[in-house]
């Protein structure tokens, strides 16, 4: 199992890079107030122990992406029998 600490880092952009992702999500040409957003890069063991209950077994969990990982937590999208 992997650490469990908190399992985001922080990403500044610039002013150009914000201008392009709200005209693309937000359709609007009103300033982005927040430029700073967050990303995981890790598996803690809450989010093992989450997709274990969700029925992900060990060997699939060690194969998924951390954004995946949360993506399917956050869903709660269960594991389908194989």
């Amino acid at each position: 199992m992997k650490d469990d600490y908190d399992s985001e880092q922080e990403f500044v952009f610039d002013a150009s890079t914000v201008s392009i992702l709200q005209t693309i999500f937000f359709n609007s040409e009103q300033p982005v107030l927040a430029t700073t957003a967050r990303v995981k890069f890790m598996i803690t063991r809450q989010d093992e122990k989450d997709l274990l209950n969700l029925g992900y077994s060990q060997e699939v969990i060690e194969k998924l992406k951390p954004q995946e990982a949360m993506d399917i937590i956050q869903a709660g999208l269960k594991a389908t029998a194989t």
